[in-house]
């Protein structure tokens, strides 16, 4: 197993399996504390019940959340159910993919999801909120946490990335 990583299955034709590491729990953690909590981060006794129940989330199938790897260039390297519900794609269809085919024409023109991922790694994290594109071709409102991911050099090694689905339908 790879420490932190998310490995790209090659055959594209099966779902990817995803080891959580304590770095990628973390990650989902800070992502979910930061769409429940907002600017408001809690108290720190609400904080760390929010890490465990994160970490919880990240090692189950119960979550709400599409949550998704991506690797250093934008490549969606694992996809979980909640992330299929949400955009429509199954694992195979989405694994190998630029992860900018969730965005409308216009923001992917403007390299908006490019300037995501530029920003996640200048800073550690990336916050959004905005319209999102289903496989079908409908849009959704989503806030979105984009987290990037280092190995222990400090090399940018990906990134994971959490939605919600904050629209009506």
């Amino acid at each position: 197993m790879s420490a932190g990583r998310c490995e790209r299955p090659q055959d594209r034709t099966r779902s990817a399996h995803v080891t959580y590491t304590p770095a990628i729990r973390r990650a989902i953690a800070f992502e979910l504390d930061v769409l429940l909590w907002g600017e408001d981060r809690g108290t720190p006794a609400q904080r760390k019940g929010f890490e465990i129940q994160g970490e919880h989330m990240a090692t189950t199938g119960r979550r709400g959340y599409a949550i998704f790897a991506l690797d250093a260039n934008g490549i969606v390297t694992s996809w979980n159910d909640d992330a299929e519900r949400m955009k429509g794609y199954r694992a195979d269809e989405i694994i190998g993919r630029h992860f900018s085919v969730f965005y409308p024409q216009d923001r992917v023109r403007s390299g908006y999801p490019e300037a995501e991922l530029a920003w996640a790694a200048k800073s550690g994290f990336y916050i959004d909120q905005g319209w999102r594109v289903r496989k079908d071709g409908t849009q959704f409102w989503a806030h979105v946490v984009i987290t990037a991911q280092r190995d222990a050099e400090g090399v940018l090694t990906g990134f994971i990335k959490v939605t919600r689905n904050d629209s009506a339908s």
